[in-house]
């Protein structure tokens, strides 16, 4: 096996043989007609209807792939810090814990989804994601639905859907190496292949990141000495292969594998040179597309998830610390989904689903306090659901959606949901006007069941009600669009914990809030994309504020095609103050509230010829010095360099 320095060194050396064979010119690719205009031909495939995105009442964002190779960004959710009613909760830039909020709602009413595989962890205490594993390579685009999503999705989407799309290949084979160097001693090396035709395609993808990284937690108040660096190391194959089977048929296989391992601490302030923790993840689905007949087809998919997480430290400086935990999670999911058109005016679609999760648990920790070990084997929940959902055209500008669900869960029983949206484009203006209302759930996870020591039987699903207005104007023949939504939910039933440390249904919660957003592609080479959000959120049993959701986010985006070949990339982020807690080691709880911040990250990248591209990147450009979570550092100014060959 080759050793990271080495191949760092082969990349490199791949890099600069290649160039040398290679003649001056600029590359060709014209933008798609979708990213040609601010409001063109969107498609939305995580609707599971392929629709224009101009045809639904939910609020949709999309990253292209050309937005996000002119970014530049390593991770996905640096791609989504500044999308409208996304909150990011970060504990580390390497490896730590990272989530995402939308709309208020906690991390795990998020459903990701990655080629279509739900990517929630089963394990998970509230089957989050965790965004800290998540690399941008290969990645084509990213759609992100706000808003209930149950109708299509079940449970884990009350909040909202990221659907993450890799590339397909198409045209002719290439190969692309890419390679990158900077601060904390990070390297990141990439590789890929793919390709196509009119009857099969294919893309392979290996990425690798290692970083001597910096501490997690922040010096603590009073210390002298500066925590020690926390490494960071992460390997990611992906692959996705599609093929003509029948005239009317095709198969798609799609596989993600990511082998992590992170230096942690025990929590905000606290350092620790010990802590490990080691993340393994495997993702797969098989599907079938066929076309039945002129107005009936139809998608057969097999989903597979398998989950690794394993903790371990040990004693330091004369503390008592003894940590091995691991947590296990499986889900396999069928689903047969049917596609009826009925002319141009209607489309209905009906589907229906099985999941099956499983959790294997071995929680073992002593403080100081004395050992506590729990134990779970191969726990299992079974889940079936089934949707109708219709989609309807009139006069040709007024587009409605309307849909119920049904899910079966195998320890409270049925759950019924619904949605309707509609969207409307008014004649000569070419003003929209859109809405949404609909009512979600959020199954209890496993862990949340089951777990020995906090587990509960007898929990209910949560409860969510959401609702939404918004309104868009595009200007100057659609080169400049203005938006304005907004929304409100309100959530019952939600986990706590109770006197005993058991989980119970003891919450409720209100959101409410306003998203604006503007995007201006006035000239060829110059555009901008900028949001602001206000977020007005309420604990119905404290009357206090939700945790670290701040009252004002705010992003922007510019982007500068400066030379024939050439590009630069702006980016900033805002977030307001916010509420926080934070632990010490005696498990003392105090309540923060943590400043606002701004922060700048540029891009700039540049062809010397048609095979090779040369780039660099300086992340938090005025080293802003602020905290996501209380007591968690975040990098302070960074630069990056490297290059990629394709041929």
């Amino acid at each position: 096996m080759l050793k990271p320095r080495s191949l760092n060194l082969l990349v490199l050396t791949a890099l600069l043989c290649s160039s040398a064979a290679w003649a001056q010119d600029t590359p060709a690719g014209d933008a798609t007609p979708e990213e040609k205009t601010v409001i063109g031909e969107v498609v939305v495939t995580a609707t599971k209807s392929n629709i224009n995105k101009r045809e639904t009442g939910a609020s949709v964002t999309i990253i292209t792939e050309k937005e996000i190779e002119e970014r530049g960004k390593a991770n996905v959710v640096d791609l989504l810090k500044d999308v409208p009613g996304l909150t990011i909760v970060r504990e580390n830039d390497f490896g730590g814990k990272a989530n995402v909020f939308i709309r208020g709602a906690k991390s795990g009413n998020t459903l990701i989804l990655i080629d279509g595989v739900e990517s929630n962890d089963p394990s998970a205490s509230d089957r989050s994601f965790d965004f800290a594993n998540l690399t941008a390579d290969n990645v084509e685009r990213i759609e992100v639905l706000r808003g209930p999503q149950s109708l299509l999705y079940g449970s884990d989407a009350t909040g909202g859907v990221i659907n993450i799309v890799t590339k397909r290949g198409k045209g002719k084979p290439s190969l692309s190496v890419k390679a990158e160097a900077g601060a904390y001693s990070t390297f990141r090396e990439s590789i890929s292949v793919n390709g196509g035709s009119e009857d099969a395609y294919y893309s392979f993808a290996a990425g690798r990141t290692d970083t001597k990284g910096f501490s997690q937690a922040a010096k603590a108040p009073g210390a002298t000495e500066d925590p020690e660096k926390d490494g960071y190391y992460n390997t990611t194959l992906s692959s996705r292969l599609g093929m003509r089977v029948l005239n009317e048929a095709w198969l798609d296989f799609s596989l993600r594998y990511t082998d992590a391992k992170a230096d942690l601490d025990d929590g905000g302030y606290a350092d620790d040179p010990n802590y490990r923790a080691y993340t393994k993840n495997l993702s797969a689905k098989a599907s079938l597309d066929q076309t039945l007949a002129e107005w009936w087809s139809h998608n057969l998919s097999f989903m597979y998830l398998d989950t690794m997480r394993r903790y371990k430290d040990s004693s330091h400086d004369g503390v008592t610390e003894d940590v091995n935990s691991w947590y296990q999670g499986n889900q396999k999911k069928v689903e047969w989904r049917n596609t009826f058109t009925m002319g141009s005016l209607n489309r209905i679609i009906a589907g229906a689903e099985y999941r099956v999760d499983e959790v294997s648990l071995y929680d073992h920790s002593d403080y100081g306090f004395g050992p506590n070990t729990s134990e779970m084997n191969a726990k299992r929940l079974d889940s079936r659901g089934l949707y109708l959902v219709d989609h309807l055209r009139l006069f040709e500008r007024w587009f409605t959606t309307a849909g119920v669900r049904v899910d079966d869960h195998q320890e409270f029983g049925s759950r019924f949901t619904w949605q309707a949206n509609s969207s409307f484009a008014m004649p000569v203006t070419g003003t929209r006007l859109k809405a949404l209302y609909g009512t979600g759930f959020k199954a209890p996870s496993i862990y949340q069941l089951y777990d020995p020591t906090y587990g509960n039987k007898g929990l209910d699903p949560e409860r969510s009600t959401s609702w939404e207005a918004g309104i868009e104007q595009p200007l100057a023949n659609g080169l400049l669009l203005l938006e304005l939504t907004y929304f409100n939910s309100s959530y019952k039933d939600m986990f706590g914990m109770d006197s005993m440390w058991k989980t119970t249904n003891i919450g409720r919660a209100s959101v409410n809030g306003i998203e604006s957003a503007i995007t201006i592609k006035a000239f060829k080479t110059l555009s901008l994309i900028a949001s602001f959000t206000y977020l007005d959120t309420e604990d119905r049993e404290t009357g206090e504020e939700l945790l670290r959701r701040p009252k004002y986010q705010a992003g922007a985006n510019l982007n500068w095609a400066f030379l024939p070949g050439g590009n630069l990339n702006l980016s900033y982020t805002y977030g307001g103050k916010r509420d926080d807690v934070w632990f010490d080691a005696m498990f003392t709880q105090y309540d923060v509230t943590l400043d606002d911040y701004h922060r700048l990250d540029l891009y700039a990248s540049y062809w010397l010829n048609d095979h090779l591209q040369v780039f660099g990147r300086i992340d938090n450009l005025t080293n802003a010095d602020f905290q996501y979570v209380a007591g968690y550092r975040t990098t302070g100014r960074s630069f990056y360099a490297g290059a990629k060959a394709t041929m």
